[in-house]
């Protein structure tokens, strides 16, 4: 991986090559970035009991199959994206996957997002690839935020991802994002956002930052003023590292900045305008 060097002054953030490789369908982690962390965990495990099934929360790409797109009506056929990220699997009895996803009260599925999940749901299967092995998805369900979870979407704001500063050194599995995003728009609740002691915005989750750059659309995002307490237990434990246990958001970003290489956190303790990434 080659670390982007600095783009001149007047050029704004640098995300790097935008030669983005067709991938083969295969599951990524969102660069160790969740959807907006806990907010992202507390509504699929609220899903989970209620259900009482058990839900793999690592977001995957999928694909439809290729009798699935053969069987699509002529409106959606003219509206299907390549790809579709879903905040989750869940296997049901017959070895199949339901695909979940986080809705956002704040937004609608847009045109392709709704064709792929119709396709899936009228009888079509999604492709995706778990550990190593490859899996059928055969419907499509909505995961709504507990009351709690929602109400964060009041306070969630557009904001141009060139305008925000990242928190690690490199990220990867952005092209699918990438390529979901150029096809469908924001994908996901918002990401959390700290207003640092400099005025300047640093992110939590870096990786959808790049991606928006890269797919020339805003970003939605909550921001956190520095000294606002952490909202709960999971998010103090994912924040949590050698050098200390957080409380606060500005914690949060600090200990997360203080885990990147050493010539990184030294030169960039507020976040940097740039991070590496290899294309993939």
């Amino acid at each position: 991986m080659t670390l982007l060097t600095q783009p001149p002054a007047d050029a704004g953030q640098e995300y790097g090559s935008d030669q983005v490789r067709p991938k083969t369908v295969e599951t990524k982690l969102d660069g160790g970035d969740s959807v907006s962390g806990a907010s992202r965990d507390k509504p699929l495990n609220h899903y989970a009991s209620l259900h009482d099934v058990e839900v793999d929360s690592r977001p995957v790409s999928a694909v439809l199959s290729p009798s699935a797109v053969s069987k699509a009506s002529t409106s959606d056929a003219g509206a299907l994206p390549p790809t579709r990220v879903f905040d989750g699997l869940i296997k049901k009895d017959d070895g199949t996957y339901r695909a979940v996803y986080l809705r956002n009260p704040l937004q609608v599925l847009s045109a392709g997002q709704k064709a792929f999940d119709d396709t899936i749901n009228g009888g079509g299967s999604g492709i995706t690839v778990i550990d190593g092995k490859k899996v059928r998805i055969t419907d499509v369900k909505p995961v709504d935020a507990p009351s709690g979870v929602a109400a964060q979407g009041d306070k969630a704001v557009a904001l141009n991802p060139r305008t925000v500063r990242l928190s690690q050194t490199s990220v990867k599995d952005a092209a699918e994002i990438i390529d979901s995003m150029r096809a469908n728009g924001w994908a996901g609740l918002p990401i959390d956002v700290v207003r640092m002691p400099d005025g300047g915005l640093t992110t939590i989750d870096n990786t959808r930052v790049v991606a928006s750059g890269h797919a020339g659309i805003d970003l939605q995002a909550v921001i956190h003023p520095f000294d606002e307490p952490l909202p709960d237990q999971t998010q103090i434990d994912r924040f949590t590292t050698r050098k200390g246990v957080p409380s606060t958001w500005g914690d949060a970003i600090s200990l997360r900045i203080g885990k990147q290489a050493a010539a990184y956190r030294n030169r960039y303790p507020m976040g940097s305008p740039w991070t590496g990434w290899d294309g993939n």
